[in-house]
């Protein structure tokens, strides 16, 4: 359970960052606005909207020259302490504390350079719990593949057969992430969508960097790496076997569509 946890986790994180960069028209929430901001941090944006495993909120990117991922997680549980709001938790592993303060749920997350500065921090602020970790414990690496986890599938992008969804963020323009759980050899899954997504218009790039996953702590060599292009558009495929060393044939399948990052790495 800690290594889907942590997979789960990874996702967040990546999504957050890659994704709602995409929008840019928002609104303004109020909890964003009165987040403190350390000093020397500066706001790349705020008050995009994503939606979660059919949950909505907003969120906000800002970037502290001089801090690390530590010292912000206590700059902000003394900060939100002081505006009421009530510490949750925190996931050592990836730097993420929440909060809460009546039915209003806030998500922080920190990623430093390995302890050094500057620092991402990711905010996320909902009228719901985004904790879908523990929620999905009652989905994933069951004995026969459960049924689909509350959201939604990208309407033009084929799920593989069998598959069953796990977690989506999805944002406006078109973008967002999605993970599934199916029974199937990673090679079965990764030629299904170079056949099936070359059929519709969709080229598979050989050039694309794994070096580029390896630096944000998402690339596994037992995974499969699949990048398309089509337009401006952009799928990137992720076929990760649940138990590398096993016989088993079971499989979390990651889709990530029109993140800018991506587009990003190719330029350079």
């Amino acid at each position: 359970m800690r290594r889907i946890r942590k997979f789960i986790m990874q996702a967040i994180i990546f999504s957050a960052g890659c994704l709602l960069a995409l929008n840019a028209s928002f609104s303004m929430d109020i909890d964003l606005r009165n987040m403190p901001v350390p000093d020397k941090t500066e706001v790349l944006w705020s008050g995009k909207p994503f939606e979660m495993n059919n949950r909505k909120g907003l969120a906000a990117h800002l970037r502290a020259q001089q801090k690390v991922a530590s010292e912000l997680e206590s700059f902000y549980k003394g900060a939100l302490a002081a505006q009421g709001w009530q510490f949750q938790e925190t996931n050592q592993q990836k730097n993420i504390i929440s909060f809460k303060k009546g039915d209003k749920f806030i998500y922080i997350l920190l990623h430093d350079q390995g302890n050094n500065p500057p620092c991402d921090i990711f905010f996320l602020t909902s009228n719901e719990d985004l904790g879908v970790c523990l929620e999905l414990k009652d989905y994933y690496l069951k004995e026969m593949v459960a049924p689909d986890a509350p959201g939604k599938d990208f309407a033009d992008v084929l799920a593989y057969p069998g598959s069953k969804r796990r977690f989506n963020l999805m944002v406006p323009e078109a973008s967002g992430i999605l993970l599934y759980e199916a029974d199937a050899r990673l090679e079965d899954v990764a030629n299904f969508y170079e056949q099936a997504l070359k059929a519709v218009g969709w080229r598979l790039n050989p050039r694309f960097k794994e070096q580029f996953l390896k630096a944000r702590n998402l690339y596994s060599p037992e995974s499969r790496v699949l990048y398309f292009e089509k337009g401006k558009g952009n799928l990137v495929i992720t076929v990760h076997p649940v138990y590398p060393s096993s016989e088993s044939k079971r499989v979390f399948i990651t889709i990530v569509k029109n993140a800018e990052e991506f587009v990003n790495q190719e330029r350079n």
